[in-house]
């Protein structure tokens, strides 16, 4: 093999293990059987995400992976190939060349490089089929609002029934039920009331100038009894008259 033949071949191995060890993502497809025409239109829609497709020799592949440590690839360096690198977002490659391959049946996903991870094609379908970086990014900020505007109605209906409980506080012990508990004990009055019969002793001395006031009747009698003549003193009188 001639020197700079080698030399161009390590060249492009040591090229292609720099943009595998700094790319987001490496994406092993087989592309047999596409049209030009579809693999300009995949071309476009792999750059407009910020990544691309290259197709390159298998032994320069192969050299490439075992260099950057992933041996795993080699069994699907077969046939011809073609290679995405995704520089900014890990899944928006794989993600393009799923949707690419729904229309176009001749496009076949392999295997490949994800996160500095190496996925088989069952691994690489899982993160294809997830959300876009934009989708999922939108889907945590409303995650977050919903979740931001969930408590603050927790808060605010939480405030409301604390307000509610502590309203009521003030009707269990008002001060009404107090005053109108003091009321009789103020009302002593009908103590005093109850005290006036005793001053009003006065008919029992009433009773006694009663008993007094009968002396002078039976005094009266007395002297009735007094003044009455027994038979004797009245005939004796009676001679005296004559013999007057």
């Amino acid at each position: 093999m001639n020197e700079s033949i080698r030399q161009q071949k390590v060249g492009q191995v040591t090229e292609l293990v720099e943009r595998i060890q700094s790319s987001k993502s490496m994406i092993v497809t087989d592309y047999l059987g596409l049209s030009v025409e579809q693999m300009t239109n995949l071309r476009r829609k792999l750059y407009e995400a910020g990544c691309s497709i290259e197709v390159i020799k298998n032994n320069i592949t192969r050299r490439a992976v075992q260099e950057a440590g992933f041996n795993q690839l080699d069994d699907q360096l077969i046939g011809p190939n073609a290679i995405a690198f995704s520089q900014d977002d890990a899944i928006s490659a794989a993600k393009i060349l799923y949707d690419f391959s729904q229309t176009a049946d001749n496009l076949e996903l392999k295997a490949g490089i994800i996160d500095g991870k190496y996925v088989t094609f069952d691994e690489l379908l899982i993160y294809a089929k997830l959300p876009s970086r934009e989708t999922l990014l939108t889907q945590i900020a409303a995650g977050l609002l919903g979740t931001v505007r969930d408590l603050a109605v927790a808060i605010h209906l939480f405030s409301e029934i604390g307000n509610e409980a502590a309203t009521p506080e003030p009707a269990k012990a008002p001060p009404a039920p107090v005053t109108a508990a003091e009321e009789p004990v103020v009302e002593a009055a009908p103590a005093e009331v109850a005290e006036e019969p005793v001053v009003e002793a006065a008919p029992v001395e009433a009773s006694e100038e009663v008993a007094v006031e009968t002396a002078p009747e039976e005094s009266a009698e007395e002297a009735s009894a007094d003044v009455t003549e027994t038979p004797e003193e009245v005939q004796i009188s009676e001679e005296e008259k004559k013999e007057e």
